[in-house]
């Protein structure tokens, strides 16, 4: 493999495949070894993720989640989804 004189290198078609970096995963991990590195797939966490437990505090008298999505979008909390 070669750099450019950016720094960047070019991955061969294959490896990306291999990788599973030639659709959806665009990113890649560097990792330093003993032996070497690792060229490893990077999948960034979902960014709905950071919010997982955000109104943890708010929301812990909540004994029926679904109730209380229903009434937060208007709907009695009572009837089922038809």
């Amino acid at each position: 493999m070669k750099l450019n004189p950016k720094g960047q290198a070019t991955i061969p078609v294959e490896v990306r495949r291999m990788l599973g970096a030639d659709s959806e995963c665009r990113e890649l991990e560097l990792r330093a070894t003993e032996g070497g590195f690792q060229l490893l797939p990077h999948k960034p966490p979902l960014p709905l993720k950071r919010y997982i437990g955000y109104c943890a505090e708010e929301l812990a008298d909540v004994d029926d989640p679904v109730a209380f999505l229903r009434e937060l979008r208007g709907r009695p909390a009572d009837t089922a989804e038809e």
